[in-house]
């Protein structure tokens, strides 16, 4: 989908940093679906929240 984006205009992205951040939302996304806290906060919400917000940060920031 980045490809896409990309391809189309939308975005310009250097591919060796967005491959690490995107290996890097990958790794915290995983981290936070294991941790034990599925009573306090519903995994299918803290998931994609933290993946979003993660991901904004990184890909706000990116050299071109």
């Amino acid at each position: 989908m980045l490809f896409y984006f990309h391809s189309l205009g939308y975005f310009p992205l250097n591919w060796q940093n967005t491959a690490s951040n995107v290996a890097l939302v990958s790794l915290i996304a995983t981290m936070v679906e294991s941790l034990p806290i599925a009573k306090a906060i519903d995994d299918n919400i803290s998931v994609p929240l933290i993946s979003m917000l993660l991901a904004m940060l990184l890909f706000e920031h990116q050299p071109h």
